[in-house]
């Protein structure tokens, strides 16, 4: 699948269009598994349906570069949204042939505001030593755009 220079507009509108309209959600099925004995084992799977409204920060098309750019929030708790998911609802279809990529993580910075990890600093992992605390980062920054086909 391509973003054809013609429905690239489109493609646009409709992601403006979701996004300010609130309310989206992703729905799939989740295997559980049960720890027995030490071992994991598969206990069957179950839907669960993860809300999108404060884990989707902002997204976009980038119609000159036929990009789909969105950032996703990665401190809340419970089930997260894969990256092809939101793609897919965003764009309403699946896009098969495509390159994702992770452009940067961001971390809360001291004001509160959103900042490259690389601004931050070197991050520790937290050790009994020096008690240190690694800074987790809370949102991913992701670049979906299509393989033009041969």
């Amino acid at each position: 699948g391509e973003f054809a220079p013609d429905r690239r507009a489109e493609l646009a509108g409709r992601v403006v269009e979701l996004v300010a309209g609130g309310g989206l959600r992703v729905t799939r099925e989740q295997r559980v598994k049960k720890k027995r004995g030490g071992r994991r084992k598969d206990a069957g799977t179950k839907t669960v349906t993860i809300d999108l409204d404060e884990r989707l920060v902002s997204a976009r098309v980038d119609e000159s570069a036929a990009q789909l750019r969105f950032r996703l929030r990665s401190d809340l708790d419970g089930p997260s949204a894969r990256p092809r998911e939101v793609a897919a609802l965003l764009l309403g279809e699946l896009i098969e042939d495509h390159r994702m990529r992770r452009e940067r993580l961001l971390a809360h910075g001291e004001a509160g505001a959103f900042v490259g990890l690389r601004a931050l600093g070197q991050a520790w992992r937290r050790s009994r030593e020096s008690g240190r605390e690694r800074r987790p980062a809370a949102m991913h920054e992701r670049a979906s755009e299509p393989v033009a086909s041969a």
